[in-house]
């Protein structure tokens, strides 16, 4: 398992366990550094996944007593120091960032040179199954 840094300020930066990053075939070449793509962070709150499960079985004293967007802004959402640290580090590196309207996610759009800073990561083009080709962490 590959484990690269996670979006945080760098003082408060954690080892991510993103999974098998291998890539399926032999390097090819370099990634495009001006390619740019779309990423998705979630802020992860081990309660929301309760909650739902709460509010969506029917043997629960919280079935179907769902939450207005604000209540779960309030209750799942960011806090202020999370959002700061997101935002900081991918403004560090030029990247640009809109926050979910619950507080939960942030989108941010890049490059791939922006993600090797932000990750401390460099990246290839390798080759995939069916001739096709995927850029991955090296």
């Amino acid at each position: 398992m590959r484990k690269v840094a996670s979006p945080a300020a760098p003082a408060q930066a954690q080892a991510v366990d993103w999974g098998d990053l291998t890539p399926s075939g032999p390097r090819v070449g370099n990634a495009p550094a001006d390619a740019g793509f779309t990423l998705y962070f979630g802020f992860v709150d081990k309660g929301v996944e309760d909650f739902a499960r709460s509010v969506s079985s029917p043997n629960s004293v919280d079935y179907g007593k769902y939450l207005t967007l604000a209540d779960s802004v309030d209750r799942f959402g960011a806090d202020a120091q999370q959002e700061a640290a997101v935002t900081n580090a991918l403004a560090a590196v030029g990247a640009t960032q809109e926050m979910g309207p619950a507080g939960t996610w942030t989108k941010s759009t890049m490059t791939i040179r922006q993600a090797e800073r932000l990750f401390g990561i460099s990246m290839g083009v390798y080759g995939a199954t069916g001739g096709f080709q995927e850029v991955a962490p090296d």
